[in-house]
């Protein structure tokens, strides 16, 4: 018979050899990928906008890692400090950024400013700071931040920008290489 302890010290190591396998034991690193690609959004019509200001955009990420499309959703929005020119103030403002790429999702939370003058005297610029909040796929568990600055469309329907910044990933370790699809982009 079996004492209880021997039995205790058999189903601890089995317990510990079934946590042992390779599957348990994949290794992961940190893997940062610097970010420099182009986006171009258009503002989103104001009933498929869930913002209290009713500012989203809605547009594509065309290259690198975070090619795909994204959705803008502005949370708050002040007057800021700098030009007061009426009837266009520069505005400070805060939102969520949605990036879904084919290889999962990544939400940023972001801070701005935006000059809303428009030509011939400005160009609607402004810049952006993102940090990352969390994200799906390929994204769990990403940190970083991007940096977004550009200009507003001609017609004042959207905007074109350039996207800078880090994206740190969760790699787990196979031993191949880790732009999976060849595209560069991983």
């Amino acid at each position: 018979m079996i004492s209880k302890k021997r039995l205790a010290a058999v189903t601890s190591l089995a317990l510990a050899l079934g946590a042992a396998s390779p599957a348990v034991l994949a290794a992961e690193r940190i893997v940062c990928k610097s970010i420099n690609a182009r986006l171009s959004s258009l503002l989103v019509p104001p009933e498929e906008c869930p913002s209290p200001f009713v500012l989203c955009t809605q547009g594509t990420v065309h290259n690198g890692l975070l090619r795909g499309e994204t959705f803008f959703t502005a949370s708050e929005l002040v007057l800021a400090a700098g030009f007061d020119s009426p009837p266009f103030p520069v505005a400070s403002y805060t939102g969520a950024l949605r990036i879904h790429t084919r290889r999962g999702s990544l939400t940023t939370e972001g801070v701005g400013i935006f000059d809303p003058l428009p030509p011939p005297d400005g160009d609607g610029t402004f810049a952006q700071f993102d940090r990352l909040v969390g994200g799906t796929g390929r994204f769990e568990g990403a940190t970083g931040t991007l940096y977004f600055f550009g200009v507003g469309n001609e017609d004042g329907s959207g905007f074109e920008s350039a996207v800078r910044g880090e994206v740190c990933l969760r790699v787990h370790l196979r031993g191949e290489d880790e732009d999976e699809d060849g595209d560069g982009d991983d």
